[in-house]
Protein backbone atom coordinates (compact mmCIF):
# COMPACT_ATOMS: atom_id res chain seq x y z
CA UNK A 1 0.00 0.00 0.00
CA UNK A 2 1.48 3.32 -1.08
CA UNK A 3 0.75 6.62 0.57
CA UNK A 4 0.65 9.90 -1.28
CA UNK A 5 3.06 12.72 -0.56
CA UNK A 6 0.39 14.69 1.28
CA UNK A 7 0.10 11.90 3.85
CA UNK A 8 3.82 12.01 4.60
CA UNK A 9 3.70 15.79 4.81
CA UNK A 10 0.94 15.41 7.38
CA UNK A 11 2.90 12.81 9.38
CA UNK A 12 6.05 14.95 9.40
CA UNK A 13 4.08 18.06 10.37
CA UNK A 14 2.36 16.26 13.24
CA UNK A 15 5.69 14.87 14.43
CA UNK A 16 7.28 18.31 14.52
CA UNK A 17 4.27 19.73 16.32
CA UNK A 18 4.40 17.03 18.98
CA UNK A 19 8.14 17.49 19.39
CA UNK A 20 7.75 21.25 19.77
CA UNK A 21 5.04 20.69 22.41
CA UNK A 22 7.37 18.43 24.39
CA UNK A 23 10.21 20.97 24.23
CA UNK A 24 7.84 23.74 25.33
CA UNK A 25 6.61 21.78 28.35
CA UNK A 26 10.16 20.85 29.34
CA UNK A 27 11.24 24.49 29.03
CA UNK A 28 8.39 25.59 31.31
CA UNK A 29 9.28 22.91 33.86
CA UNK A 30 12.96 23.92 33.84
CA UNK A 31 12.07 27.60 34.19
CA UNK A 32 9.75 26.97 37.14
CA UNK A 33 12.30 24.70 38.83
CA UNK A 34 15.06 27.30 38.51
CA UNK A 35 12.78 30.13 39.63
CA UNK A 36 11.15 28.43 42.65
CA UNK A 37 13.67 25.71 43.59
CA UNK A 38 10.64 23.69 44.70
CA UNK A 39 10.12 20.11 43.60
CA UNK A 40 6.48 20.26 44.72
CA UNK A 41 5.58 23.24 42.54
CA UNK A 42 7.53 21.79 39.63
CA UNK A 43 5.71 18.49 40.05
CA UNK A 44 2.35 20.28 40.02
CA UNK A 45 2.89 21.50 36.44
CA UNK A 46 1.97 18.19 34.73
CA UNK A 47 -0.95 17.71 37.13
CA UNK A 48 -2.31 21.20 36.39
CA UNK A 49 -1.82 20.65 32.65
CA UNK A 50 -3.67 17.31 32.65
CA UNK A 51 -6.46 18.73 34.81
CA UNK A 52 -6.88 21.67 32.44
CA UNK A 53 -6.98 19.33 29.43
CA UNK A 54 -9.57 17.15 31.16
CA UNK A 55 -11.81 20.07 32.11
CA UNK A 56 -11.57 21.67 28.67
CA UNK A 57 -12.31 18.31 27.04
CA UNK A 58 -15.42 17.94 29.14
CA UNK A 59 -16.64 21.53 28.72
CA UNK A 60 -15.88 22.00 25.02
CA UNK A 61 -18.83 19.92 23.72
CA UNK A 62 -21.19 21.73 26.07
CA UNK A 63 -19.96 25.15 24.95
CA UNK A 64 -19.94 24.15 21.26
CA UNK A 65 -23.61 23.11 21.47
Amino acid sequence: MRFKGSFWNFVIGQSFTSLADVFFIVAIIVFVQEYTQSAFITGMIPIIRVTALLISGLLAPIIMD
